[in-house]
């Protein structure tokens, strides 16, 4: 059964909009999800959720006049109820005019299954590089993207070189799929930046800071920061590094930051549901990522005015800063490089503020009302309701 475009039934003649996601953990993607939802024009689009667990720190973020569903409880293991899953998404389904995945993996999966079956239109929303995430998919995850993907109506990338990668993969999805960025809500982010820090941080700032933000994977490369930051401390300068987030190599990261002497130095309090005033009490926002698709955590310190080092690491730093023009990039996976390019811009307060100015401009680009207009535009001709373009262009 091929998707094919659908008659909206709601009462405004709304397009009704089933949107996918994973769980609400606080990761770059759900608050990505959530800023897109918040400025979809709703005279245009009846907004639906569905969650595949209910568990995370932004439950409490989501909009309350959209509707939410779960397909499963906090407490039910995810993997025994798939087809109780399934069952209520294909309901949710049967009500809507599009589905639109948020995330790879089984929101993709799932929304591309439920779609094929109803024959709705499914618009897939990938955060990731394929070459990285297919090292990690289990057999399962291979057969489903097998069966769901030549389903799939339109795919949207987060950068150029996820779209890259996706069609070596992919090919038959030329023409289906689009590079747009993610959404920045610049206003709000300048608003919550303004919040004091907490009480037990203030000590922290009292030194020129180094920021970092992400999971404590090892893909996020945080063992590179730690020893780039060694090396600074070793030539005398007196600073802090603080990195927020959480992850699985907490304890690692904190024997190599007490292996390197760094203890006293380097800060990690978990993660931080408001992570911007950190942000702006900082000297440098340092990424030393291996891999990333369009890291937010960059656009959410260039809206804020912060000077922004990061690895040239496939694909989104490169694109962000528009090749150096709007910060620091250094060659990935050398905490020599790394150190260097924190200490040029801790040691010349004229690229700093140069930096500073730039990287505002450029946040604007990524404007959360721009970028929504980009995916209503996607959203509306894949139920044929505009013969707007379906391949929007990124300008760097």
């Amino acid at each position: 059964m091929s998707a094919t475009a659908t008659t909206a039934t709601d009462p405004r003649g709304r397009v009704r909009l089933l949107c996918v996601g994973r769980d609400l953990h606080g990761g770059g993607a759900q608050r990505v999800h959530l800023c897109l939802l918040n400025h979809i024009d709703r005279s245009r689009f009846d907004i639906r959720l569905f969650y595949l667990k209910d568990e995370g720190a932004l439950r409490d973020f989501v909009p309350q006049h959209l509707e939410l569903t779960y397909g499963a409880s906090r407490n039910q293991n995810h993997n025994i109820r798939i087809p109780w899953v399934l069952a209520r998404l294909f309901r949710r389904a049967q009500h809507s005019d599009l589905i639109f995945a948020m995330q790879d993996g089984r929101p993709i999966h799932f929304a591309g299954l439920v779609g094929w079956l109803t024959g709705r239109p499914v618009v897939g929303w990938i955060h990731n590089c394929w070459s990285q995430v297919s090292q990690d998919l289990s057999a399962w995850h291979t057969w489903a993207a097998r069966l769901v993907y030549p389903h799939i109506t339109h795919l949207i990338g987060v950068s150029e070189g996820v779209v890259k990668e996706l069609l070596k993969v992919h090919p038959h999805f030329f023409g289906k799929v689009s590079a747009v960025p993610n959404p920045l809500p610049i206003q709000q982010i300048q608003t919550q930046a303004q919040a004091p820090i907490p009480r037990w941080a203030k000590h922290i700032f009292a030194k020129r800071t180094v920021v970092a933000a992400g999971w404590l994977i090892p893909l996020k490369g945080f063992d590179i920061l730690l020893r780039a930051f060694a090396r600074l401390i070793q030539t005398g300068l007196d600073l802090n590094l603080i990195i927020l987030g959480e992850g699985n190599e907490r304890a690692g990261l904190e024997r190599l930051a007490g292996g390197l002497g760094l203890r006293e130095r380097v800060f990690m309090p978990g993660f931080q549901i408001n992570p911007y005033p950190f942000f702006a009490r900082a000297d440098v926002f340092a990424l030393s990522s291996r891999f990333e698709a369009l890291p937010t955590v960059v656009l959410e310190a260039l809206c804020l005015g912060l000077p922004v080092v990061a690895t040239d690491c496939p694909y989104g730093p490169r694109e962000i800063l528009g090749d150096a023009r709007y910060g620091v990039l250094v060659p990935p996976e050398s905490p020599a490089a790394l150190a260097r390019g924190i200490d040029a811009l801790l040691s010349s307060p004229d690229m700093s503020a140069r930096f500073r100015a730039s990287g505002f401009e450029r946040a604007k680009f990524y404007d959360a009302s721009r970028v929504a207009r980009l995916f209503e535009s996607i959203f509306l001709q894949c139920v044929g309701h505009s013969q707007a373009p379906l391949n929007p262009r990124r300008k760097t």
